[in-house]
């Protein structure tokens, strides 16, 4: 189940205009930088909550990727 903050947090972005698009995309541009990361370096900690995506949309939402097919891009990387 999740967690209470992670609820609350859902519904606030679910009251916000935000396209179901631009949330999927930042969580498919996190995974991709985390799985990016050099294995040389400590592991990250898992991602535990919703409130882990917020920074990344906001980046989305004021700049979104310059290229038209970068996020296709990223899904063919990470499979």
């Amino acid at each position: 189940m999740a967690a209470r903050a992670d609820r609350q947090l859902a519904r606030r972005l679910a009251e916000q205009p935000l396209d179901l698009a631009l949330i999927d995309s930042a969580i498919l541009l996190a995974y991709a930088r985390r799985r990016a990361r050099p294995a040389d370096l400590p592991a990250l900690r898992p991602i535990r909550s919703l409130a882990y995506f917020l920074p990344i949309i906001d980046e989305l939402s004021q700049r979104p990727p310059l290229e038209p097919g970068y996020l296709q891009y990223l899904q063919g990387f990470l499979r």
